[in-house]
């Protein structure tokens, strides 16, 4: 139960500094490879965009649950404390909502593109696996709206 528990605290952060640490790593080897052994490799760049990809879509979890989402507070301090809590537990709900649609049809992207057997121009990975970790970053942003809905309820922060 303390491995479930700290990857629910830490996963979609471990995930982010692991990829940022390989993004550094990768294009540190590119630099020493073009500037000392005057060759440069083919793949890096293409290489360091996709794991840029990666971190940003596990940042969609990660914000989610460390509450820092951007929000409107100018609307919500003009609304009573009541008015407060349906507004907020609709937008949680809404996003929710959206981020699963986004994840449904990202998986049926990735489907045709594994169907299709694209493959990236360089390091000749297939595309689907692309569209596979955008749809796992959805995935993670509806789980944690998720909770967070969930959580409301149980502290009676809604009206419902």
């Amino acid at each position: 139960m303390k491995v479930i528990r700290w990857l629910d605290r830490n996963l979609e952060e471990c995930c982010m500094a692991v990829l940022l640490v390989l993004i550094a790593c990768i294009m540190m080897a590119q630099v020493i490879m073009r500037y000392l052994f005057k060759a440069s490799m083919p793949w890096p760049e293409e290489c360091c965009r996709y794991l840029w990809v990666a971190t940003t879509c596990f940042s969609l979890g990660y914000v989610v649950q460390k509450d820092n989402a951007l929000k409107v507070e100018i609307v919500m301090g003009m609304l009573p404390e009541k008015g407060k809590m349906v507004v907020e537990m609709g937008i949680r709900i809404l996003m929710m909502l959206l981020h699963g649609y986004m994840a449904y049809h990202t998986f049926l992207s990735m489907a045709a593109l594994r169907a299709s057997g694209q493959l990236s121009p360089a390091m000749k990975m297939p595309v689907w696996i692309l569209y596979l970790v955008l749809g796992i970053g959805f995935a993670l942003g509806a789980v944690r709206y998720l909770e967070q809905v969930v959580r409301g309820v149980r502290k009676g922060k809604t009206i419902c």
